[in-house]
């Protein structure tokens, strides 16, 4: 597989693999694959958190602009 987070991937996920493409798993290599997936779904989560404040700060902003419309159309 091409993807370059393929092989870590695998490991973190597949708790019981031993072997990988032909290519032993050592323990050193799992603790690795787990920290590196462990950062990125911070990162990730990170990310979305920030993604959904602006998506509810631009949601009161619009309804505050709906508001005032209705209230100036009175």
């Amino acid at each position: 597989v091409a993807h370059p987070d393929y092989r870590s991937f695998a490991i973190t996920v597949l708790k019981q693999l031993r072997q990988l493409d032909g290519t032993p798993v050592g323990s050193d290599e799992r603790t690795t694959a787990e920290d590196q997936f462990f950062i990125q779904s911070m990162e990730f989560n990170d990310q979305l958190a920030e993604l959904t404040l602006a998506y509810q700060q631009e949601l009161r902003s619009i309804s505050t602009r709906k508001e005032r419309g209705i209230s100036n159309a009175q």
